[in-house]
């Protein structure tokens, strides 16, 4: 289980206002907003590996999990 966000980018910047444009938005709507700004998903913890909670242990080691 990893930790991370979603995020879109404008201009080489992190755009939340993108990603709140696409909440409630219909199916044809977000398609189109989606190929005009494409979200990606930033994974920055490891939470969990094969349903070992590893949360406990130093962020040191969940990286290099």
């Amino acid at each position: 289980m990893v930790d991370g966000e979603i995020v879109s980018s404008s201009q080489e910047r992190i755009d939340f206002y993108a990603l709140q444009r696409r909440v409630g938005a219909g199916p044809a709507l977000a398609r189109r907003l989606a190929a005009e700004q494409p979200a990606s998903f930033i994974a920055f913890d490891i939470l969990a590996v094969l349903g070992r909670d590893v949360r406990p242990r130093p962020l040191s080691e969940r990286r290099a999990l």
